[in-house]
């Protein structure tokens, strides 16, 4: 790119060498050839400083949508590590609360047995039958929690 420093020093080079711009254009007159020629390369020149300039502009705008994206995506991705750290997590608790059921259901089922040993009388018998309605109890309890944990609990 041409700077108008060196537009001035080119018009001094044709100023001494052809002289001054005629008052008024011949195309036969080698000075008013020079000035037309000086004319068309500064025209050149400042079209091409404009091109520039829009395509300085144009890669500018592109690396700051380009800034804006890549925030963006970092921004998806930290929310996506959350997420997924918070299921970790639920799934964590959701074993935790399995185990825990499992062993009362055993607990439970120990107990059961013990009670069906005994179940000779009519006494122990009733025991024993509420014991396996609550052992059936606990048992659709620990499957619903262990669906809710599955799925999230809260609707997701």
């Amino acid at each position: 790119m041409t700077t108008p420093d060196h537009a001035g020093l080119i018009a001094e080079a044709i100023t001494e060498h052809w002289g001054e711009r005629c008052p008024d254009y011949a195309g036969d007159c080698p000075t008013c050839q020079a000035w037309e020629q000086f004319d068309d390369l500064r025209s050149l020149l400042e079209s091409n400083a404009a091109l520039e300039r829009d395509e300085a502009r144009a890669i500018r705008s592109a690396y700051d949508d380009l800034l804006r994206a890549h925030s963006i995506l970092q921004s998806q991705h930290r929310e996506q590590q959350e997420r997924a750290n918070e299921n970790s997590r639920r799934a964590e608790a959701a074993e935790a609360e399995r185990d825990r059921l499992a062993e009362r259901v055993a607990e439970l089922e120990r107990e059961l047995e013990m009670w069906r040993e005994v179940k000779h009388s009519s006494h122990w018998k009733a025991r024993a039958e509420a014991a396996d309605a609550r052992v059936k109890e606990l048992e659709a309890e620990a499957a619903r929690r262990a669906l809710e944990a599955q799925g999230g609990g809260d609707g997701e």
